[in-house]
């Protein structure tokens, strides 16, 4: 009998169909890039999906050698993203013993439900209403960011979801990843961690948070929970000051740094990570980047570095790769002077580096007077200026101003943020969940 471990180890098999699956919102897929989803959690529960007809096939497609079209794009333009999830797999145990002629699962072992709970206290401009209530509410009552962010697309009634949708899976799982949503604001999140009691085979937990507030109940409820060997908490990190609270309009920089050191101090059995979205607003500030991880690094005295990099945000039309070619020249320069050795203490700080210097080879120019337009638009809307912080933006929007034409249609997508080329199975997660 052929062991799926040794399969995978052979790079024959992807081991996600078998152990993984990847909710966002209500749509079901056995992980991000595929695509399709192969199941809804508005008609059935998570554990049915598992194991419904499409799932099944899927699986033994992989088994029979003829993986589906989504997949074979995968092997084909991201086979690293498939070695390092299979690795992860690998690296846990929790395919010893399985063997491929009798495997049908009857339960995921890792889960990542991107955005269980919108709910938030701040509106990232870098984000979409689908995960940020704030910038939900900001659109519903701003007519012109209603029309590059539809909100027909992200109706928050979609979200009715019971609170027991995961008491099925949780007893098997061996990772649960619930990105997309603030763990210190949301009541779902907050629910479902006082379950995590009876998560008898999990051994990891990722939560994330802008830690514009603190949940001290949560974070007690979390510190208790020691059946779970590890606990992440990821923290979204985009900037300095400045930068920080443009682009999570709400949040509060010192707040943040205050609620890092109470956690530091007080909940030694949670782990701290920094998760950085690269996109046209801190592109050209990697250093400030850099030198703002490296002043906390200081301030907290700790080892702490990056376990999330993602060149790809939603919208796409804030990807890097919209900006024209003399801005992305301009940062070219700047990310190619920019010395590591004083960074050498902070992990992953040059993968941080060559990703952003990757999304700038791209291009999707077409999309750049988008950005400006959308940048003017929630400046207005929020009572805040690009000026200071944005220098060489003022000739573009100069230029745009005095054109005659009207605020172009956004269509909302993500084929820009998909393009990652290169990705070390030895690294964290960077670029997808």
């Amino acid at each position: 009998m052929t062991q799926l471990k040794t399969a995978i180890i052979k790079n024959k098999i992807c081991a996600l169909p078998f152990m993984h699956m990847h909710i966002s919102g209500q749509a079901v897929n056995p992980c991000a890039p595929f695509g399709k989803p192969i199941g809804r959690i508005t008609t059935t529960d998570p554990v049915t999906v598992w194991r419904n007809q499409d799932y099944r096939k899927l699986r033994k497609d992989w088994l029979d050698d003829t993986p589906p079209e989504p997949c074979t794009n995968c092997v084909e333009n991201l086979n690293d993203y498939k070695k390092l999830q299979s690795l992860r797999f690998l690296n846990s145990g929790v395919l010893d013993g399985l063997n491929l002629e009798d495997l049908d699962p009857l339960y995921p072992r890792s889960l990542i439900f991107d955005g269980f709970d919108n709910y938030t206290d701040f509106a990232a401009r870098t984000s979409s209403p689908f995960f940020d209530s704030k910038l939900h509410d900001l659109m519903s009552t701003n007519s012109t960011l209603r029309k590059f962010l539809p909100l027909g697309q992200f109706n928050l009634t979609d979200r009715s979801l019971p609170d027991d949708i995961l008491d099925g899976l949780i007893p098997h799982l061996n990772t649960l990843s619930l990105p997309g949503c603030d763990a210190m604001t949301s009541p779902k999140i907050q629910i479902l961690i006082a379950k995590l009691v009876n998560a008898t085979n999990l051994k990891t937990l990722f939560l994330y948070s802008n830690l514009n507030n603190l949940n001290l109940n949560t974070l007690n409820t979390l510190s208790l929970l020691n059946n779970i060997p590890k606990k992440i908490l990821t923290v979204f990190l985009d900037g300095d000051k400045n930068i920080h609270e443009y682009i999570f309009h709400g949040s509060k920089f010192d707040t943040f740094v205050d609620n890092l050191k109470t956690i530091k101090n007080n909940f030694p059995q949670l782990t701290l990570k920094f998760t950085t979205n690269i996109t046209a607003y801190n592109i050209g500030r990697i250093k400030n980047i850099l030198d703002t991880t490296l002043y906390l690094k200081q301030e907290l005295n700790t080892h702490i570095g990056f376990n999330e990099i993602r060149p790809g945000p939603i919208p796409s039309f804030i990807h890097p790769a919209t900006l024209p070619q003399s801005l992305k020249n301009l940062y070219l320069t700047d990310l190619n002077s920019i010395d590591l050795t004083p960074y050498t203490t902070i992990k992953y700080s040059g993968q941080l580096v060559s990703i952003a210097k990757n999304t700038l080879q791209q291009n999707s120019t077409a999309h750049f007077d988008d950005f400006l337009h959308y940048t003017l638009a929630f400046d207005s809307a929020t009572d805040t200026s690009y000026q200071l912080l944005y220098p060489e933006l003022m000739t573009y929007m100069t230029e745009l101003l005095n054109r005659p034409e009207e605020l172009p249609t956004i269509i909302h997508d993500s084929t820009t943020t998909n393009n990652l080329t290169s990705i070390d199975p030895n690294q964290p997660n960077f670029g997808y969940f």
